[in-house]
């Protein structure tokens, strides 16, 4: 909960408290009762439907790093895991509001493998709701995707999308 949500809370709770106190009237309890659930933290919306790529590194490229590229459709997501000049690995799984739960299928073997990230939320120094945003522990957003992560988004996409 953001810092500006806290004080909105308390504020409106010592409110609630004082026409409570002040009446004892069932109409003034409605209303603190109100006031009070219109000021509870909402929970973090997993991630939203579209593409992303993340690195280990915080750009592309960087030989010995992890990437992944994947697209989320109504909180359900297909991928692949890569290395600059290597393989890469599938993904198809779910996005829940605290973790991408996944599994992995190696290139190699074709062995599935269950594996979760942990969505972690970031809360910059902006004040209000659109100021918290999520991003995957661990890694790195970055903003463009090349032809060649598209290449590889679309052949597991094209793999696994029924898994979902």
């Amino acid at each position: 909960m953001s810092y500006v949500a806290s004080l909105k809370m308390g504020l409106s709770l010592a409110i609630a408290q004082v026409l409570l106190l002040s009446s004892g009237a069932s109409a003034n309890q409605s209303l603190a009762s109100a006031i009070a659930r219109s000021f509870r933290p909402q929970p973090v919306a997993a991630l939203a439907d579209g593409v992303y790529l993340y690195g280990q590194a915080p750009h592309r490229n960087e030989l010995g790093s992890v990437y992944l590229i994947f697209e989320v459709n109504a909180e359900q997501t297909v991928g692949a895991f890569y290395m600059p000049a290597s393989s890469f690995d599938c993904f198809y799984g779910n996005v829940t509001p605290d973790a991408l739960d996944l599994t992995v299928v190696d290139s190699y073997e074709q062995t599935h493998h269950p594996y979760s990230i942990a969505l972690e939320v970031t809360q910059p120094l902006v004040a209000g709701p659109a100021a918290d945003s999520l991003s995957l522990q661990g890694f790195h957003p970055i903003d463009e995707v090349t032809a060649q992560e598209q290449q590889i988004l679309g052949t597991c996409q094209a793999d696994y999308r029924e898994m979902i």
